[in-house]
């Protein structure tokens, strides 16, 4: 049998895939490449130890329905449903790349497009109502640092940031000069940008603190800590443990029996009432910066679960093998 050529190697285009079309053509994060890396370093691995089959004999021709099926199946007994998604949409992109390189695997590509994901079970995760939000911020106000970690709760449902944005905030994306219509600058996944525009309550509480925290220029990041004498932004942990402690407040008063109240879940309420007044989904996309519509809708059914509740209460991981002579191939290839 003749030894299949580069170009009809499956693995053989990752490195332009990767370094060249996911950042540079769909402008996708460094991180986004990573995760791709990773995905198909895990179906190389699959591929090398599962099935037997060295890198430099599995073609784009062996890619079937069955096999990409088979795979998920192996996938489901060690990742989330989410996540087996997520590799096989990896999979399927890098096929387009594929194809779009070489016609003759378009229709490979598209019969492995055309496999459904998996249906993951919807789970009506808690939303915290407008009470909640006034307690968690009462006891934030009582806390050590308290115009710090207020100024914090507040930016996090008004504007329905997520932790990384927060924290990655600088003062120069700021933008409160314009009393009408203070915005801010945020930087989202993917490196992404977006503007959102601030509530009049939140301008005034945001203005208030700076005068506060940055009348001397002390840090060029929004949030700061300062540790042995150095002003740096400050971290997603120290924005958790806070609320932990707040939630901890919270249970010993019997005001919530929250096990945690953590940062997404304020983005995840701001969305949810946002929709329950009337906030069409697209501009709720917009202020989330999410890409996909569909993103959004999981807001939507959980608000409608939510309003079903309350009319029927009125009512009534893998292993890395050892090092062979496939590892300095998917090397040579891009992957891990």
């Amino acid at each position: 049998m003749a030894k299949p050529s580069l170009s009809e190697l499956f693995f053989a285009y990752a490195t332009d895939f990767l370094t060249a079309y996911l950042t540079e053509k769909l402008s996708r994060s460094s991180k986004t490449a990573e995760s791709y890396r990773d995905a198909l370093t895990i179906f190389r691995r699959y591929i090398n130890s599962e099935l037997q089959i060295s890198l430099l004999k599995f073609k784009t021709e062996d890619i079937t329905v069955d096999l990409i099926l088979d795979y998920r199946d192996y996938l489901q007994k060690k990742y989330a449903i989410t996540t087996v998604n997520q590799r096989i949409a990896a999979i399927k992109t890098y096929l387009k790349y594929i194809a779009e390189c070489d016609t003759k695997y378009v229709s490979i590509s598209i019969k492995i497009d055309r496999i459904p994901s998996l249906k993951a079970p919807v789970r009506i995760r808690p939303v915290l109502d407008d009470d909640l939000i006034r307690r968690i911020i009462d006891e934030a106000s009582k806390t050590r640092k308290s115009s710090r970690n207020v100024m914090i709760i507040i930016l996090l449902y008004d504007t329905a940031m997520r932790i990384s944005e927060l924290t990655n905030l600088k003062m120069c994306d700021l933008f409160l000069s314009n009393e009408d219509l203070p915005y801010i600058h945020v930087r989202g996944k993917g490196d992404k940008e977006r503007i959102i525009v601030l509530s009049e309550r939140a301008a005034q509480y945001l203005n208030k603190y700076i005068r506060k925290y940055h009348s001397r220029g002390e840090c060029e990041y929004l949030f700061y800590t300062c540790i042995k004498g150095n002003n740096d932004k400050i971290s997603n942990s120290t924005v958790e443990k806070m609320l932990d402690e707040i939630t901890a407040r919270l249970k010993a008063q019997r005001i919530t029996d929250l096990t945690s109240i953590h940062p997404h879940m304020f983005r995840r309420s701001r969305s949810t009432h946002l929709y329950q007044d009337g906030v069409p989904l697209e501009q709720i996309a917009r202020i989330l910066g999410h890409a996909n519509l569909e993103t959004t809708q999981i807001y939507a059914q959980m608000s409608k679960e939510k309003m079903k509740k309350i009319i029927e209460i009125e009512k009534d991981k893998l292993v890395d093998p050892e090092w062979d002579e496939d590892d300095e191939i998917a090397r040579m290839f891009g992957l891990k």
